[in-house]
């Protein structure tokens, strides 16, 4: 796979920026189509209830709708002014999490942001969640605290032998591929024959030319996705690869899970598959 086709959320949101540099760079490296969409919210309003709203009360938020729309694209026509690269930019209306996922699934990769306390998606909000299960693309996250260096350097990918992680793996193969390094990193392996519990997943990205790096983490008395971010820190890294929701979503938010932490904690950017 290459990356020909990048989708980005653009709100109006302050991690908007970040968001739509973060695709334009990534568009501009691979030559690809950067594609901005923002989505004009469609409320629910029980049919009851319309008739109890002014009809000068709805003209004006369509009004407002209408302005936020146009700061968005001013937003994005000022940030790829000078692309290298084609850009688009698209307005719907519609809700959210749905008309994402309709475009989205005709591009390589979606760019979002992650959901931030009383932002304009705050951590209830399940747009990650609706992305990452339902709209069948890898879907780079941006963390809400901005980026710290351009993405693809040195990324670190979290093995596990799932369906998932084997996914992301090779949705993100065209980054992996242009990395100056690749950590593939396993959290608490069991021994492997001698071998180190990561060798065939080494093995296999070698030979696509990968400069891939082995190792471990050991979480005994910390979630693993805190042990994921640490060393993350630790080593510097500007992109986390990983497979999403291993578990059944339900569980991982009764429960905890290495995906929701991630999602609530996230400190770089992070690649996901479903």
């Amino acid at each position: 796979m290459s990356l020909k086709d990048i989708l980005v959320h653009v709100d109006n949101n302050h991690t908007s920026t970040a968001r739509v540099e973060a695709a334009l760079t990534l568009a501009t490296t691979y030559e690809a189509h950067l594609t901005g969409l923002y989505v004009i919210p469609q409320y629910f309003v029980p049919s009851y209830a319309e008739i109890h709203i002014p009809a000068e009360i709805l003209e004006r938020q369509a009004v407002e709708a209408q302005k936020e729309a146009e700061q968005a694209q001013a937003l994005f026509t000022r940030l790829t002014a000078e692309a290298r690269c084609p850009v688009e930019w698209r307005c719907q209306t519609g809700y959210v999490d749905q008309v994402l996922i309709a475009h989205a699934r005709y591009t390589d990769v979606v760019v979002i942001g992650q959901a931030e306390e009383g932002g304009i998606l705050d951590p209830d909000s399940e747009l990650e969640d609706q992305m990452l299960l339902s709209s069948a693309r890898p879907v780079l996250i941006i963390p809400y605290i901005g980026l710290q260096a351009p993405i693809g350097r040195r990324i670190m990918l979290a093995w596990k032998n799932t369906r998932e992680t084997v996914r992301a793996v090779h949705d993100a193969l065209p980054l992996l591929k242009a990395a100056d390094q690749v950590q593939v990193v396993m959290v608490n392996p069991k021994a492997k024959d001698g071998e180190a519990p990561t060798a065939d997943i080494c093995r296999h990205l070698q030979r696509h030319g990968v400069k891939v790096h082995p190792a471990h983490v050991v979480a005994r008395d910390i979630e693993v996705g805190d042990a994921l971010l640490s060393r993350a820190a630790d080593e510097n890294i500007d992109l986390l690869v990983l497979g999403a929701y291993g578990h059944q979503r339900w569980r991982e938010t009764v429960f905890g899970g290495v995906t929701r932490h991630l999602l609530q904690h996230m400190t770089v950017p992070v690649l996901m598959s479903h």
